[in-house]
């Protein structure tokens, strides 16, 4: 009965513990309860690079649909393809590589070919170049796939500042 008790005090002492921190959270709050600087809400999932070569930290890839499994990704082999993340780490061929599906990240590949973008603004897949986002310069088709929203302006090509929403 003693060792009961004993463990049913310890199994409580744990899961009070296993709430107090960031468990499974990237939000943390000093002890006054403020958010810390530097806290962002961000959520990855693994990816292995099937692509005909490297990809680059900022960069949007989809599905490979022909290795029949939801891990292996590739560039678009179209525009406008529905992304399945955003690589957080220069990928190799053949790497298991950290891909974000949510939270903010400041160097997304954007391409200005067809639209700027503004604060705000829901980002797509680029309907110009494969491999990037981009805005849209009319109202959204159904086959556009939603990346996020724009929290920065950009007037020509490169890394642009994005909430990416893809969970």
């Amino acid at each position: 009965m003693k060792n009961l008790i004993c463990l049913f005090v310890i199994l409580f002492a744990a899961s009070v513990f296993a709430d107090i921190g960031p468990v499974n959270r990237s939000i943390t709050l000093d002890n006054a309860g403020a958010v810390q600087a530097g806290a962002n809400e961000s959520y990855f999932v693994n990816v292995l690079n099937v692509s005909n070569g490297a990809l680059v930290d900022g960069q949007p890839v989809v599905l490979d649909t022909t290795s029949d499994n939801e891990f292996s990704v590739t560039t678009s082999a179209s525009v406008g393809a529905r992304p399945h993340c955003v690589l957080n780490e220069a990928c190799a061929i053949e790497k298991l590589c950290e891909c974000q599906i949510r939270g903010r990240k400041s160097n997304v590949q954007f391409d200005s070919t067809s639209a700027v973008a503004t604060v705000g603004q829901a980002i797509y897949m680029s309907q110009d170049n494969a491999g990037y986002v981009g805005s849209l310069s009319a109202a959204p088709a159904a086959t556009d796939w939603k990346l996020g929203v724009a929290l920065d302006s950009a007037s020509s090509s490169g890394d642009l500042d994005v909430f990416i929403d893809l969970r």
